[in-house]
């Protein structure tokens, strides 16, 4: 019997982003990975300042980084303007607004982030699948979306096969969006951040990337974030 496996897209509406959404939030300085993380929610380890030709680059890559959240659990006031802006607006009809900002927290702070637009903003050509934020990332605009790697009840292991179908579905998701996308919102790359239960789910979600299609990985950037500390509300 398959478990249930919780996925997470960030949805938002218009009303939380400033009015020149030309203007990004929390735009960070350069790259280098001998840069600490920027402040923000919780304490931040692993990879991170490590996309810089990765936005050009044609070959598809992932990284992994931790947060631990400590006995304080998800404080709102620790969240970078970027993250406040995506927790404060209300998504289109998803329930896991906590692990939406913790991602856009942690690409804020290890990668300089700046919110450009959210859900409800991105203008498409044509039906279909829908990246979560818009960003910008050393000057290019860069798609997000955001999934959970959780298998309920908590504590149970997501085994391999359970990543393989989490990462299949939502890299196909990525590749619908970004052959919609109207011109003026086009994204040099997408990345999709995967907030992790704990290291089990990490591992298995690294070990089922590298089995998975070219085709599905494409350039896609997959960013693996662990959580630890009192972080039930993020799940």
């Amino acid at each position: 019997m398959r478990f249930l496996i919780c996925l997470s897209f960030v949805f938002a509406c218009n009303n939380a982003v400033p009015d020149d959404t030309s203007a990004p939030i929390d735009t960070g300085t350069g790259t280098g990975t001998d840069q600490a993380p920027l402040a923000g929610l919780g304490t931040l380890t692993g990879d991170c300042w490590q996309l810089d030709t990765e936005l050009a680059d044609a070959a598809p890559s992932i990284f992994r980084n931790d947060v631990d959240l400590g006995a304080a659990g998800f404080v709102y006031d620790d969240l970078t303007d970027a993250a406040k802006a995506v927790h404060d607006a209300a998504n289109l009809g998803g329930s896991s607004i906590l692990s939406e900002a913790l991602a856009v927290d942690v690409l804020a702070r290890c990668e300089g982030a700046g919110l450009l637009k959210t859900e409800a903003e991105i203008v498409y050509d044509a039906a279909g699948k829908r990246t979560d934020e818009l960003v910008t990332i050393d000057g290019s605009k860069v798609g997000v979306s955001v999934v959970r790697a959780f298998k309920y009840p908590p504590g149970t292991p997501l085994e391999i096969v359970d990543a393989t179908d989490l990462l299949n579905g939502k890299l196909s998701d990525i590749l619908d969006s970004s052959a919609k996308v109207s011109a003026g919102d086009a994204w040099v790359k997408q990345i999709l951040s995967v907030v992790a239960y704990d290291d089990t789910a990490a591992d298995s979600v690294e070990q089922a990337w590298a089995t998975l299609d070219a085709s599905v990985k494409a350039d896609t950037i997959v960013y693996v974030t662990v959580t630890s500390g009192q972080d039930a509300d993020v799940y």
